[in-house]
């Protein structure tokens, strides 16, 4: 039976500033990780259904129909974010109505996921031409492809979230539009996305308003709307390991070429 790892769910406290927000925020990111988990099951399904010894034969129709999986993953998410941003902003604003709803944004890159997807299967015969065992050769072509469907997913809810950033959400109205975001990530995430986490709600620019993720990420976004934020008590341990990793490597105790290997070393270390 081929499997893959499924990316961390570590439950985050999160940061809104009132109550009402914070339970919001909370049942989104539940909503969130259950409609990749069932996606990612059908992905699974369709993975399994192909002839390991014959991958050419079905790999145009399980391309699409596991591009149509993530795509309507993707439109879930997007929906349930729209609905939560609503709900939201009312809220961390304190607004006696709900305002305008906001529109889902689940725009997909068709050529890119394509390639992304079809990468699975180059796995598999990369692994076979170096003689991997066909088993774990699927296996690693499986993890590939639920890591790329998996993020595709997430950004259902993260365009919509940070659409209401960059004032793109085309039915938001002013005072929905939010003056930045923070990044969340989990007790176990990767230094990359550690680091991101830990400068807390610096996301605010048109420049700053993308979300930088790899597969298996399980980060997220929050909308700040007051000056009373403050981070997580996950995301401030982020941010203190990261600032005790950089004073290590500018007094020379570590030795990296950049900051983000710096902090890889010292979480190693730690």
């Amino acid at each position: 039976m081929f499997s893959a790892s499924s990316p961390d769910s570590s439950h985050v406290k999160p940061m809104a500033s009132t109550s009402k927000g914070a339970s919001l925020t909370t049942a989104h990111r539940a909503t969130v990780r259950q409609i990749r988990a069932v996606t990612l099951a059908s992905a699974t399904k369709l993975w399994r259904d192909l002839d390991p010894r014959d991958l050419d034969r079905d790999a145009d129709m399980w391309a699409r129909a596991t591009m149509s999986t993530a795509s309507t993953g993707k439109r879930m998410t997007a929906i349930d974010a729209a609905k939560y941003a609503q709900r939201y902003a009312a809220a961390e604003t304190r607004r006696p109505n709900l305002g305008p709803p906001i529109t889902p944004i689940a725009i997909v890159n068709r050529q890119q996921l394509t390639y992304k997807i079809g990468y699975g299967i180059a796995r598999v015969k990369l692994g076979m031409l170096n003689n991997e065992p066909l088993d774990l050769a699927m296996n690693r072509g499986l993890a590939s492809v639920l890591g790329t469907v998996g993020n595709e997913v997430a950004f259902g809810s993260r365009d919509t979230i940070l659409s209401l950033v960059s004032g793109d959400n085309p039915t938001m109205d002013g005072k929905q539009r939010a003056s930045a975001w923070a990044r969340t990530a989990s007790a176990t995430a990767c230094a990359f996305c550690a680091m991101l986490a830990g400068r807390g709600d610096v996301y605010h620019s048109e420049d700053t308003a993308s979300f930088e993720s790899h597969d298996n990420c399980d980060c997220s976004a929050e909308l700040v709307y007051t000056d009373d934020w403050t981070p997580s008590p996950t995301d401030q341990a982020h941010r203190e390991s990261y600032d005790a990793a950089i004073e290590q490597w500018k007094a020379g105790d570590i030795q990296a070429k950049d900051r983000l290997n710096a902090y890889r070393q010292y979480l190693g270390n730690n």
